[in-house]
């Protein structure tokens, strides 16, 4: 995951000429039963009860061929999710049959048993012997480790989690040793009270100093035309010498343009925001979809955006964080795909429901307690 891995989602509104979707229902208010999330090491409110996106199994499976591996229940891509710790990067997907962990065990055990042959080929038979199946006694927990590093897969209530990495010092043991002592599961929407850093439906317990770039994507559930991101880092959210307005033009003019032909900043352009006491900066754009018939069309078609030609909004904003100063880098964006919300009969949001929505997350975003 690079300083760029940003977040975003599209919306979009479809014209009255679209005679064959649902009947719309008139449109009320999002909801007053606001959730509080974790991401990294903040919490978050959101505007009810969410989805988030999550790793496909497929990924764990072969790790070197499944790219957009971050994904709705609709298999709709969220590009821009992503977790690093000071473990390396960790994965977890949707509930799964067992056997599905049962056949990933198999998996996972061929591929390391072929990489040992590999190395007595090579000679080097030494690295090619300390490869080891490492019993944790821990059920449903499958763990093997080498000289340095450690590949690490758990089934927790029916979710699968991957976590593989090294630590500089430390032996490949110690490592699978370490993080299984600071793992814990979570529910969504339960906010650990010690330090650490949250991830969907986990949490790695720390000293509030490892390093993180934690991003998560999520979608209303009562609103599928609103997706919602924030991302927290221990880094900078683009390059050093960056801006957050370099930043935030690089996302909708270069990230985002798979997504959405044009981003038009409205007549405000960037404006001055606060995220948890650290000044940043914010930006509301309108987006003119792709038409079905291009090539770039058929690009966004594949990401799960629509390609009609149409308008939809986004609200961005960002913090360019500083490691020096320990400011977080963090950024948070609200996008409206309208079409998800038609298509089930439901009336989108309004471009200043999208400003409402992102106003009040980042009006909520605090460090959680510890």
């Amino acid at each position: 995951m690079t300083n760029r891995l940003l977040s975003l989602l599209i919306l979009s509104i479809f014209s009255a000429a679209c005679h064959a979707e649902p009947a719309v229902q008139p449109q009320t208010a999002i909801t007053n039963d606001w959730k509080t999330e974790c991401v990294g090491r903040y919490q978050v409110e959101v505007p009810g009860e969410v989805e988030v996106a999550l790793t496909i199994p497929e990924k764990l499976f072969k790790p070197n061929d499944v790219v957009n591996e971050y994904r709705f229940n609709d298999r709709v891509i969220a590009a821009f999710s992503g977790i690093l710790t000071e473990y390396g990067g960790v994965y977890v997907t949707a509930q799964q049959n067992i056997k599905i962990f049962e056949n990933l065990k198999e998996t996972i055990s061929q591929q390391r048993n072929h990489r040992k042959q590999e190395l007595i080929e090579q000679g080097n038979r030494s690295e090619a012997d300390a490869i080891q199946i490492y019993d944790s006694g821990l059920p449903n927990t499958y763990v093997w480790i080498a000289k340095l590093g450690a590949g690490i897969y758990m089934d927790r209530n029916s979710r699968i989690y991957q976590q593989s990495g090294w630590i500089e010092n430390q032996s490949g043991l110690q490592y699978a040793k370490s993080f299984l002592n600071h793992f814990h599961p979570r529910a969504l929407y339960e906010i650990p009270n010690q330090p650490g850093v949250c991830f969907p439906y986990g949490f790695i317990a720390d000293d509030g100093k490892a390093p993180r770039n934690v991003a998560v994507t999520m979608r209303l559930i009562d609103h599928p035309d609103v997706e919602v991101f924030f991302k927290d880092s221990s880094d900078y959210i683009g390059k050093a010498d960056d801006t957050a307005e370099d930043d935030l033009k690089w996302f909708w003019t270069m990230m985002y343009n798979r997504y959405a032909k044009t981003a038009t900043m409205d007549s405000r352009g960037f404006r001055n925001i606060t995220i948890d006491n650290h000044k940043g900066t914010g930006l509301f754009v309108t987006l003119t979809r792709y038409d079905r018939s291009t090539y770039h069309g058929d690009v966004a078609i594949s990401l799960g955006a629509p390609a009609d030609g149409s308008t939809d909004y986004g609200y961005a904003a960002i913090v360019n964080g500083d490691p020096k100063t320990n400011t977080p880098g963090q950024m948070i964006y609200v996008i409206r795909t309208a079409s998800r919300a038609i298509a089930q009969g439901i009336q989108p949001v309004s471009k200043e429901q999208i400003k409402d929505i992102a106003e009040q997350m980042m009006a909520s975003i605090k460090r959680h307690p510890e």
